[in-house]
């Protein structure tokens, strides 16, 4: 793995957000199982988590994000880009895919300020 910094792009905030996820399954029909985790920090571009268990690069990810300033968690779609193994388990970074809701946007430029 690279240095995080040489490839960011948007600025990343140290936050622990409560998020539940659940890796995409290729096999049609088969039910996807969510587990939770926190989030180590979070950006525009997506998220960094603590897995206890490996995942494949390229996996795809559903994520509900939880915001402290709101009812109901954030859906996102994300692919795993990278994946660093430590004492603990797994560092995990999660790039995400498609538009960023209006609302986590917010949340995330509040985090800046």
């Amino acid at each position: 793995m690279t240095s995080g910094d040489e490839r960011r792009k948007s600025q990343r905030h140290r936050e622990m957000l409560e998020i539940a996820y659940s890796f995409m399954s290729e096999s049609p029909g088969v039910p996807s199982l969510f587990d939770e985790t926190q989030t180590l920090d979070i950006s525009r571009r997506g998220v960094k988590v603590h897995l206890t268990k490996p995942v494949a690069l390229e996996t795809l990810v559903q994520m509900a994000i939880r915001l402290p300033a709101l009812r109901s968690p954030i859906l996102m779609v994300g692919k795993v880009r990278w994946t660093e193994e430590d004492a603990t388990g797994h560092r995990v970074g999660i790039k995400f895919i498609g538009h960023l809701p209006p609302k986590l946007e917010q949340a995330i430029d509040t985090l800046a300020s």
